[in-house]
Formats: C-alpha cells, structure tokens, sequence
C-alpha cells in the first residue's frame, strides 16, 4: 500500500493519505520479544523502553506525522538458564545459594509488576536461544527480538545464539546497551585523545 501510495502522491492529498496509511498500520500486528537478562527492573531499562516506545514515522516526499507502537504485543520473557546453575571447571558451583534465591525473588517481582500492567512474564527452565527459538516457531509476527548487550564471554556468546536463531526464523536481535548512567550519544563534548589522556592520568 505505502509502495503505491507514494508513485501516487501527487493525486492524493496529504489528510487522506494519513488516513490510509494509518489504517493499513493498524491493520498489521506486530510482536516483539523482550528477553530479560541481568537487568531486571522496569523503571529505566532501556530495552523495556526501546521495545514499548512510540516513534514518529516520515517520508521524504510529503512529512505525515504517524504515531505507533514500535510493536502491537510485547512477549518478556526470562529464562532459567541451566548453564547458569552448572559447576566450574574447579568444582564449584556457579550460582550459589543465596543468589538463586535472590533471582528467583527478582523474577517472581518482575512477573507481577508485569502482571499488573496488563503484560506478563514467560518463565522458562532453557537456554535463551531455545527459548526464543520455540516461541518465534509457535507465534506469528514476531520481527524483532530486544536483548541487554553484555560484555563476558559467556553472556556474548548467548548474544550470538539469539542472533543466529532469530535471522533463521525471520526476527532480528537488537542489542541494546543499558549499562551506562547516561547513553553515549548526550554526552558532550565528545571524548577525544586529547581528553581522554586527562581522563585516564587522574
């Protein structure tokens, strides 16, 4: 519909093009996996914020402000993951005691304050690639799968699973980078050599 619209924008004004193009969004349901990884909150976590956002959308020829949620249904997801709970080549356990108990209560947290919005928690006892994997096969219109980005080894290669099983089943990962007080493009001046050597003498 926008394809054609726009070879014939000329024949249509600008009201009744927003119109159409409005409607035939809402027409599409769109979903989006939120997997929830080590952040845990709802209040400022930027994935839950990228995921549930509203944008404005343009076009170059004629500017029609369309206001819609970046996707209709938003599926969050936390997984128990079983590597998580294995012990290290030492012997140990990875996951003691206490902090098993404290992500459970995180998790139980997290499912209600969902709960209470409207929404809810998928918990699963799987790896996060199998998981998300299961659901893209088992629900429809699912396009993109939103996930913290980390920096160990383990985390980024759990990062690279969902990526693959996503591009295969027609998603895609979006990594989103929530660890910083402030995001990297409000920070101003921007970091050069020159102050970046000052940075780092102190």
């Amino acid at each position: 519909f926008l394809k054609t619209a726009f070879l014939f924008r000329s024949k249509i004004n600008v009201h009744t093009f927003a119109r159409l193009a409005n409607g035939c969004l809402r027409s599409m349901t769109t979903r989006a996996i939120v997997l929830h990884r080590n952040d845990l909150r709802l209040h400022d976590n930027e994935v839950v914020k990228r995921a549930h956002e509203v944008r404005s959308w343009r076009h170059t020829f004629v500017v029609v402000h369309l206001k819609y949620q970046h996707a209709d249904e938003v599926i969050h997801v936390y997984c128990f993951d079983p590597r998580h709970y294995s012990t290290t080549s030492f012997g140990f356990p990875k996951t003691g005691s206490l902090r098993a108990q404290f992500t459970r209560e995180s998790v139980e947290d997290l499912q209600q304050r969902l709960q209470r919005l409207g929404n809810d928690l998928v918990i699963r006892k799987d790896t996060p690639e199998r998981a998300v994997e299961d659901i893209l096969k088992s629900i429809d219109g699912i396009s993109q799968v939103y996930l913290q980005k980390e920096t160990c080894s383990e985390e980024t290669d759990v990062e690279k699973a969902v990526t693959s099983v996503s591009s295969q089943n027609g998603a895609r990962a979006l990594l989103i980078w929530g660890s910083a007080y402030l995001q990297c493009f409000v920070l101003k001046p921007r970091m050069t050599r020159k102050n970046t050597r000052h940075v780092s003498s102190h």
